[in-house]
C-alpha cells in the first residue's frame, strides 16, 4: 500500500490530471478526502489497502487518457497545425497596460477570470503562448505577470512564454542597483546617442548620489520606459491603497528579480521563458528571423539547419543563463579586472544586433517601417523542417496585426499592435498608445484567426485559411509597396485595409475587394 501510495504521488505529480480537471478550492477538499481514505485503510487487511491502491490508481489513468483526449499536451509538441483539436490564442507585447489585457481576455475563447477576479482559467482545450514584452508601458506590470505565472504554475504544459527584450533586460536591477553601485552608471554601448547619467540628473534635478536617481535613469534612458517608474507608482497605489514613496517604487523593482526574495514575479516569468517554441507548423519567436539568424545560437559556430533542433539548442542556451543569474547576480572582475556578469549573454541578446547578430529578439520583418518580401533562405530554411507560420511581436506595426504571405509558402504574421494609437486617452495611464484597438489571434481547429477592432472602433476579421477572397488577400504585396492588412465590413460591403510604411508613419487607405486584386503584385497573385 506504501509503495502504491509513493505511485499514485509521483504519477500525480508527473501528470498534473487534477490541475487540469477541477478548479483550485475543489482539489483542496479532494487533497483532504484522499488523506483521510488512507487513513481508513489502516484499519483494513494489506490485500484491501493494495487492492484499493490499484483501483485508484487505474481510475487515475483512465482520467488521464480522457483528458488527452480533450486536449494535446505540448511536450514535446510533434503535431501539424492542421491537426490540433486545440484552441491556441496568441498574446504578446501587452507592455503593461492593463485595459488592454483585460479587453483581449474578454474576447478570448479560451481565457476567462475565475469569480473573483484574482486570477485566471484555461479552457480544457486552450493554448496560451505569450510572446513577450510583459511589462514597461502600463498601470498593470505587476497583476498582468502575477496572472500569467499563476496560470502558468497550473497549466504548465499548455502555457508557453517567449522571452522579450523588455523581460530579460529587467535582470539588470539585481547588479545595477545597490548602494555600491549609486553614482557608478555602466556602459550603454548598444546606444552611442543614450542621454549619460549625470546628464539625465542635471535635467530632472536628481540627486545624483540616489538609487532612485539611478532607476529612473536606467529606465528612462536605457530601457526605452520613461514612464514606467510613474506606472509603477500608480499600480503600487492602486494595490495598497496607502501612500507610495519613491523608495517603495524602487524596492519593487529591486524586489521583482531577487533570487532570494519572497516574491520575485518578473523572475518567475524569465525563468518560464524560452526563446523560441514550435506547436505543429508553427514556430513562436519575439522578433524576426534573417539571413543572419538562421540557425545561430550564441557562444557555438555551429549552424543548425533544422529548426526543431536549433530551438532545442537556444532554449538550453538561455536556460543556462538564467542559472548563470540565479548562482551569481552581481558583477564579478574577470582576469583583466573589468566587470562583468556571468549571464551578460542573455542580456545582450535582447539587444539590437546582440550577441554578434545572432538575436530573434531584437529583429523584425520591416524595411523602413514596410513589410518586406521574405528572404528566400529564410523560407527554404523553415519550410524544410516544415514549419509554415511564423507568429512574432517586438515591432509596433499599426492598430492591428501585419501578415507576410510568402510566395515560396511561409506565412508571417506580426502581433505588437503597441502603436494603435499615439493620440489614445492618457489620464489614467501616461503610457497609453493602444486606444480602442484590440486583436485576437488564434488558431482553432487548425486555422489562423484574427479578429477584433481598429482604433475608430471599427470591426475587423480574416481566417488565413480560406482560399478565396476577401480572406486570401490578406498578408498579399499590391502595387507601390502597398500590403493588405485587413478585412473590414463598413456596413455595406467589404472593404480592404492596405497600408504602407515609411519610418515611423503608417498611413493606411481602404479600397474594394476588386481594387485590391486589381493591383496584386504578380508575385502574390491570389
Amino acid at each position: 500500500a506504501e509503495y502504491m501510495g509513493e505511485v499514485l504521488e509521483n504519477f500525480l505529480n508527473m501528470s498534473d490530471i487534477l490541475l487540469d480537471l477541477i478548479p483550485e478550492s475543489v482539489r483542496a477538499v479532494f487533497g483532504v478526502l484522499v488523506a483521510k481514505v488512507f487513513e481508513l485503510l489502516d484499519w483494513v487487511s494489506s490485500d484491501l489497502r493494495i487492492a484499493v491502491a490499484i483501483f485508484v490508481a487505474l481510475a487515475l489513468v483512465l482520467l488521464e487518457v480522457w483528458r488527452r483526449l480533450r486536449t494535446t499536451d505540448l511536450a514535446p509538441i510533434t503535431s501539424s497545425v492542421a491537426d490540433l483539436p486545440t484552441v491556441l490564442e496568441y498574446i504578446t507585447d501587452v507592455e503593461g497596460n492593463w485595459e488592454y489585457y483585460i479587453a483581449l481576455i474578454q474576447r478570448s475563447k479560451i481565457l476567462t477570470f475565475y469569480p473573483d477576479g484574482k486570477s485566471l482559467d484555461l479552457a480544457p482545450n486552450g493554448i496560451l503562448v505569450f510572446g513577450g514584452d510583459v511589462v514597461d508601458k502600463g498601470t498593470g506590470d505587476i497583476r498582468i505577470v502575477s496572472l500569467l505565472n499563476d496560470l502558468k504554475k497550473r497549466y504548465p504544459q499548455r502555457v508557453i512564454f517567449i522571452q522579450g527584450n523588455r523581460d530579460t533586460n529587467k535582470l539588470r536591477f539585481a547588479s545595477e542597483l545597490g548602494s555600491d553601485r549609486i553614482n557608478k552608471p555602466i556602459s550603454v554601448y548598444w546606444d552611442p546617442k543614450h542621454k549619460p547619467f549625470h546628464t539625465f540628473c542635471e535635467e530632472q534635478k536628481l540627486n545624483p548620489e540616489s538609487e532612485v536617481s539611478m532607476l529612473k535613469w536606467m529606465l528612462a534612458c536605457t530601457m526605452g520606459s520613461a514612464t514606467t517608474f510613474e506606472t509603477r507608482k500608480m499600480e503600487l497605489l492602486e494595490l495598497n491603497r496607502t501612500f507610495v514613496t519613491d523608495e517603495d517604487v524602487l524596492r519593487s523593482f529591486k524586489d521583482s528579480v531577487d533570487p532570494q526574495g519572497k516574491n520575485p514575479w518578473m523572475l518567475e516569468f524569465i525563468r518560464n521563458g524560452q526563446i523560441a517554441a514550435v506547436v505543429g507548423n508553427a514556430l513562436f519567436i519575439h522578433g524576426g528571423i534573417g539571413p543572419n539568424q538562421l540557425g545561430r545560437v550564441p557562444g557555438t559556430n555551429k549552424q543548425y539547419s533544422n529548426v526543431h533542433e536549433w530551438v532545442k539548442v537556444v532554449n538550453e542556451w538561455a536556460v543556462q543563463q538564467v542559472k548563470a543569474f540565479l548562482s551569481a547576480p552581481k558583477f564579478q572582475l574577470d582576469e583583466k579586472g573589468q566587470e562583468v556578469r556571468a549571464y551578460d549573454g542573455i542580456l545582450d541578446y535582447g539587444l539590437p544586433n546582440g550577441c554578434n547578430n545572432a538575436t530573434v529578439v531584437y529583429q523584425h520583418w520591416l524595411d523602413n517601417g514596410n513589410c518586406k518580401d521574405l528572404d528566400r533562405s529564410v523560407a527554404e530554411w523553415l519550410l524544410s523542417s516544415g514549419i509554415k507560420f511564423v507568429f512574432s511581436g517586438h515591432q509596433p506595426h499599426g492598430e492591428c496585426p501585419s501578415v507576410i504571405r510568402s510566395p515560396e509558402g511561409v506565412t508571417v504574421v506580426m502581433c505588437d499592435t503597441s502603436y494603435s494609437d499615439m493620440k489614445a486617452d492618457k489620464s489614467s495611464n501616461p503610457a497609453n498608445n493602444r486606444g480602442k484597438a484590440v486583436s485576437v489571434v488564434r488558431i482553432d481547429d487548425g486555422e489562423v484567426e484574427v479578429e477584433g477592432i481598429l482604433a475608430d472602433g471599427t470591426k475587423h476579421t480574416y481566417n488565413l485559411a480560406l482560399p478565396h477572397p476577401p480572406d486570401s488577400l490578406v498578408g498579399r504585396k499590391l502595387n507601390e509597396g502597398w500590403w493588405v492588412k485587413t478585412i473590414i465590413d463598413d456596413g455595406k460591403q467589404d472593404k480592404v485595409l492596405i497600408t504602407r510604411g515609411a519610418g515611423f508613419a503608417l498611413p493606411t487607405k481602404r479600397i474594394t475587394v476588386q481594387e485590391a486584386l486589381d493591383s496584386l503584385d504578380p508575385r502574390y497573385r491570389v
